[in-house]
């Protein structure tokens, strides 16, 4: 599975997941992440095919406190080019996950998470594993343009990050 790991040394590693409803942070099994995991809290679905809203408060569970992989969308609700651009991101939820968890952040809400995450175009892709940024993209892109430059991402062995971790 692109993205994540799921074996070191022939056995399965452990792997944190966040929540999408209640933002717990969720302990599987790598290989468990090929099935249909529930969250031990909710019992909501881990994975269910669309993007989550990022917020300030959220970030910490879906983006430093995770292992899967993020990719996030930066969007503002006035921007046709990111309404766009949010339709194929959309659709491209139900094609990555659960090798990734798709995010949208909206850019007129969160604007100290923005700054935080250094977005400085419309729309912008931008993929981070535990808390540190691998890639960014700045620009429209159409589903299959997004897929690929996101498992294309995850083949690539990433530079030495910068931790984007809030405390």
């Amino acid at each position: 599975m692109p993205g994540v790991s799921t074996a070191v040394g022939g056995a399965s590693r452990a792997v944190r997941v966040g929540c999408p409803r209640c933002a717990s942070t969720n302990w599987l099994e790598a290989d468990a992440l090929l099935g249909l995991p529930h969250c031990g809290r909710c019992g909501s679905p881990l994975f269910d095919g669309r993007p989550v809203q990022l917020t300030r408060a959220t970030w910490t569970t879906h983006g430093a406190e995770s292992d899967v992989p993020l990719l996030v969308l930066f969007e503002a609700p006035w921007s046709g080019a990111c309404r766009r651009a949010a339709r194929s991101f959309d659709e491209a939820a139900a094609r990555l996950e659960p090798r990734f968890r798709l995010g949208r952040v909206n850019v007129e809400e969160e604007q100290p998470l923005c700054a935080r995450l250094r977005s400085r175009a419309l729309p912008c892709l931008a993929v981070f594993r535990g808390g540190h940024e691998l890639a960014r993209r700045d620009g429209p892109a159409d589903l299959e343009t997004i897929v690929t430059w996101a498992e294309a991402v995850a083949r690539t062995p990433a530079p030495s990050p910068r931790p984007l971790l809030f405390r």
